[in-house]
């Protein structure tokens, strides 16, 4: 896939409003490194790309990016691929059982005005997993790209920075405020789904819309920074600058390996953090998990040209080093493989 079929919104929260909100050192330079590998790595164009810092980064400027950006960009096709990129503090609420969450616990996403005074008098809350799995399916349904989550905070911990030493920092906090979730909000977002029921696994949590939390099937790829009951960390790089420990190892492998599928990107990270006992975790269809991010085809089209003026049709490899031979009969089947050249760059089918 082309850079210029990739539409993206990155978001990035180092520091909140309410001052209660510890603040977080390497949000910023993770998202620059995200933007970064965007447009020098995957040539995606500067207007495809929506980035929210900090004050930017509210409640109602988040949900308006992936609403009027992503949902109701008529430029969006089953052509295009969207990646959606947060890093910041996670946490939790309270929801009643009427919201269909495990344990009636909802996992959210902390955006930068999370505890203080709305509009309308009462407090703002974070975004909980029920809404953003509405706005993602609704993207899917609407849309039909291929979608991409990547989450770079954690779920549990305190509200205070939990240090090791000096360099490491984990991206948690407490609730802000101590009642649930009121069952009205985002309403309009959570009933507008228009698909049939899915799993909602965003994120390897507690808050999922079917008691069955083992299923990982869902209209999106999610890349998560740690487990159910971990903390993502933060900790300095070899030049001295604050990273959140996913981030900073996911882009590393992505730019070194290329080739790598959800699986198995997912798979180095989590031997790098190892020391951090903070575990990624990778859901999302099977289909879907076993191709190279980003791509709507398992290969990357720049590797391999299809020939179909020539009969037998011809798929000429143009760097079979990274061209799997699994991927291709994932793609068009044992019945139509005819033979493999002993030159390994011409494949008939």
């Amino acid at each position: 896939m082309d850079g210029k079929d990739v539409h993206a919104v990155v978001i990035g929260i180092g520091k909140y409003e309410n001052l209660r909100i510890p603040p977080l050192r390497g949000c910023g330079n993770d998202t620059d490194d995200v933007v970064k590998y965007l447009r020098d790595d995957l040539g995606v164009p500067s207007p495809h790309i929506v980035n929210l810092r900090d004050e930017e980064a509210t409640q109602s400027a988040i949900l308006a990016s992936l609403d009027q950006k992503l949902i109701n960009n008529p430029r969006i096709t089953k052509k295009n691929a969207v990646v959606i990129y947060f890093a910041g503090h996670g946490s939790y609420a309270q929801v009643s059982p009427q919201w269909g969450c495990v344990g009636n616990i909802a996992e959210t996403i902390c955006p930068y005005n999370e505890g203080a005074l709305s509009g309308k008098g009462g407090i703002v809350r974070g975004i909980p997993q029920p809404t953003l799995h509405a706005l993602l399916s609704r993207l899917e349904h609407v849309r039909g790209c291929d979608i991409t989550v990547i989450l770079d905070s954690c779920h549990s911990g305190g509200m205070s920075q939990i240090l090791r030493g000096d360099t490491v920092t984990a991206r948690s906090a407490l609730p802000t405020c101590s009642t649930p979730l009121p069952l009205d909000l985002d309403l309009d977002i959570r009933c507008g789904i228009p698909v049939v029921p899915r799993r909602a696994n965003l994120t390897p949590i507690r808050a999922t819309f079917q008691p069955d939390a083992s299923s990982h099937h869902g209209p999106y790829t999610m890349l998560a920074a740690c487990g159910q009951n971990e903390s993502a960390y933060e900790v300095v790089d070899d030049n001295g600058e604050h990273r959140g420990a996913f981030t900073l190892e996911l882009f590393q492998v992505l730019r070194r390996e290329p080739s790598l599928s959800y699986r198995q990107i997912t798979s180095r990270v989590a031997g790098k953090l190892r020391t951090l006992n903070q575990r990624p975790q990778c859901r999302g269809p099977n289909r879907k998990l076993d191709k190279i991010p980003f791509a709507q085809s398992p290969f990357i089209p720049a590797l391999a040209r299809i020939d179909r003026r020539r009969k037998p049709v011809v798929l000429r490899i143009i760097r079979p080093t990274y061209l799997r031979i699994g991927f291709l009969l994932a793609r068009f089947g044992c019945s139509v493989l005819r033979r493999w050249r002993s030159s390994k760059t011409v494949l008939e089918f």
